[in-house]
């Protein structure tokens, strides 16, 4: 299940990724909006900040957002750091801790929590599992 997951978030490229969101996405405002989390993506990273760089008030950000894209600011902002920590976890050794504060969480315990309520268990746990799985 879990080698699934990952092989199913993994068909494309980063880049091939982004291209595929920016092209569906219209707004140039939006456009930008995405490489800024992109370039970045954090638990820290301010989408009211992203809004006002994307010249937009932060009510017509999150509607605008939502309409080109058809998923709300911190639900996209979310998915890139989950994607970023299960690459993380596979592919590197880097200790949990690490990988959590280079999302933008001020300790692991928040990073935990935050990977277990999106992914259904421990990264410590899908580490394992992810390498019992991999050829």
């Amino acid at each position: 299940m879990i080698d699934g997951c990952h092989e199913e978030s993994w068909q494309c490229s980063d880049a091939e990724q982004e291209a595929r969101a920016a092209a569906a996405v219209t707004d140039f405002r939006v456009r930008k909006s995405i490489k800024l989390m992109s370039e970045s993506p954090g638990a820290e990273l301010e989408l009211d900040l992203i809004a006002r760089e994307s010249g937009l008030s932060r009510p017509h950000f999150y509607r605008l957002f939502r309409t080109q894209t058809g998923v709300t600011p911190h639900l996209y902002l979310n998915t890139l750091m989950m994607e970023q920590a299960l690459d993380a976890l596979v592919a590197t050794e880097a200790p949990i801790a690490d990988i959590g504060f280079d999302l933008g969480f001020s300790s692991q315990s928040g990073f935990t929590r935050f990977f277990a309520a999106n992914v259904g268990m421990a990264p410590t746990e899908y580490r394992r599992a992810a390498k019992v799985l991999q050829p």
